[in-house]
């Protein structure tokens, strides 16, 4: 009996004194709830505090709640934060998600994995999915470029996303341009006059404010009214107008001959006189018939003996005789003269006792209507917004091309028999669209054509070469290229190591977006150059 007493007395004694460990060491500390306060075993007032079983001592927890008295820090094996995924490890005590880092780059991908984790990530692993290509190290993330039509270096507003450390050719990584398909247009170029909006700011010639009002060009009794254009350099603006054709001086108190001067050289006397023209007075007629008036100024009345012209760019000029004993031609009843196409240096004579009175004029004729050849047609046409045009015009002054109730009109395309001229216009709206087109070609006397309509498929993206495998095998390489485009054309391939090398048809055709090919080449080291081509005209190059 007084063993067993000693045992218990033992045991008591043991926790008192581990009580009294405890309160000696106990704080103040975040679990404590200072409503409840309590006494240990040696009469210390502490608090009722409640914390969590950490059995692997890592500060992290688990299970339900113990309560303690406590005057300072908690003991040994528990905790005040709960949570501990593996109490039984100290080197883990947290649940993370983590992703498979095939690659080791630190970049994760595919199916999310939770693990029981501490302060690293084991190997093959990343708490990121953010991996684009997990079987490539050196490539994770995703860039965004934009088509490059024109090649200056802004594209299209239609991001594409790449998984790649760089961007294919033809992508940029800057947008906003507005006509792809124009290099002098985007953002980083200097709008100039010319009626387009150049950097792309949706204002159309915002330094010429002036452009489109009306303006006065000539003087005297020249002064017309203008219209201010554009320079064709696109540098400023001018007047644009015809003035009034000059007249010769009379004597009526204003300037007849434009000339700033009002009756000068005594035109006021009887014994000035004048030979007035009033037509032909325009510098181009699409008729052959010109119609011709003119009279002749007399103070006193006097008539001409004779009024008669001389065309000095016949090959063998003559005077034609217009009437005798007369003072005008035309004024009264209309006049013509029948003059053939081309220039015509044209002088009008009046003779009166003997003195001559002449006026001169330079016009030209065109009298032919533009001849259309219409282009050959497939069975289906395609364009990337080139429309190529042939045509017959010695005197062409602009051919329009007509589209889904637009125009535009270019200035540039050569006079001449069986010419070609191209018009390109921003299609990048209709892309995968038909359109119907049609062109109008106008010379410089007003004489028009237009042709048919037709329609073309736009297709404004070039061909995406995907991939390019090439193994040499002795003198022969046997190419495949994987590539992406609807309305393929060809694979064509330029040896730049020789100096008359040309473009040589590799494939036209894909099976399942390949193209394969065998080809002989001469020992030694080739540059070449692929070339990927659609029907629509579009190409992207790369070179190996």
């Amino acid at each position: 009996m007084k063993k067993e007493a000693v045992i218990l007395l033992a045991w008591l004694i043991g926790i008192f004194i581990l009580s009294g460990i405890i309160l000696i060491s106990a704080r103040t500390n975040p679990g404590s709830d200072n409503s409840n306060n309590c006494t240990d075993s040696n009469n210390n007032t502490g608090n009722i505090t409640k914390v969590y079983i950490d059995n692997d001592h890592d500060s992290y927890g688990t299970g339900s709640l113990v309560d303690f008295c406590l005057v300072g820090d908690i003991p040994l094996g528990y905790t005040y934060t709960n949570g501990d995924c593996n109490d039984n490890d100290s080197t883990v005590w947290k649940n993370m998600t983590v992703y498979p880092d095939n690659d080791h780059d630190g970049y994760g991908a595919g199916n999310a994995t939770s693990m029981c984790l501490g302060s690293s990530i084991p190997e093959g692993y990343s708490n990121n999915s953010l991996d684009c290509n997990d079987n490539n190290p050196g490539v994770w993330n995703t860039i965004i470029g934009y088509l490059d039509r024109d090649s200056d270096s802004y594209g299209d507003n239609n991001p594409l996303s790449f998984c790649s450390n760089q961007l294919p050719l033809g992508y940029v990584s800057v947008n906003g341009d507005c006509n792809d398909v124009n290099p002098f247009v985007n953002p980083g170029t200097i709008d100039i006059c010319n009626y387009i909006d150049d950097n792309c700011n949706g204002k159309i010639d915002e330094n010429f404010s002036d452009v489109g009002k009306t303006c006065t060009i000539g003087i005297g009794e020249c002064e017309n009214s203008g219209i201010i254009a554009c320079k064709q350099d696109g540098s400023g603006t001018f007047c644009k107008g015809t003035a009034k054709k000059p007249s010769p001086e009379i004597c009526d108190g204003k300037d007849n001959d434009c000339d700033g001067l009002i009756d000068e050289n005594n035109v006021c006397n009887d014994t000035n006189l004048s030979l007035i023209l009033n037509s032909p007075s325009l510098a181009t007629y699409n008729k052959k018939n010109v119609a011709v008036n003119l009279s002749l100024l007399s103070l006193s009345g006097k008539l001409a003996d004779k009024i008669s012209y001389i065309d000095y760019s016949a090959k063998k000029p003559k005077e034609t005789v217009l009437c005798k004993k007369c003072n005008q031609y035309g004024v009264y009843i209309p006049k013509t003269i029948n003059l053939q196409d081309g220039l015509h240096n044209l002088t009008f004579k009046a003779i009166i006792n003997g003195t001559v009175l002449d006026n001169s004029i330079t016009i030209f004729v065109d009298s032919k209507s533009p001849r259309l050849y219409l282009p050959r047609i497939r069975t289906k046409d395609f364009s990337n917004g080139s429309f190529l045009i042939n045509y017959d015009e010695d005197n062409l002054k602009s051919i329009t091309l007509f589209y889904d109730n637009e125009t535009y009109t270019d200035y540039n395309c050569s006079s001449g028999k069986n010419k070609f001229c191209t018009i390109i216009a921003d299609m990048s709206q209709y892309n995968g669209e038909d359109i119907s087109y049609s062109f109008l070609a106008e010379d410089i006397s007003g004489n028009t054509a237009i042709s048919k309509n037709m329609t073309a498929e736009i297709d404004t993206i070039p061909p995406v070469i995907n991939a390019i495998d090439y193994p040499v095998n002795g003198s022969s390489v046997f190419f495949t290229f994987n590539i992406t485009e609807k309305n393929f054309k060809e694979v064509s391939i330029f040896d730049n190591s020789y100096d008359k090398a040309k473009w040589k048809l590799l494939c036209s055709s894909l099976a399942d977006g390949i193209c394969q090919k065998q080809l002989r080449l001469s020992p030694g080291e080739h540059n070449l150059t692929i070339r990927a081509s659609d029907k629509a005209g579009n190409s992207v190059f790369v070179n190996i």
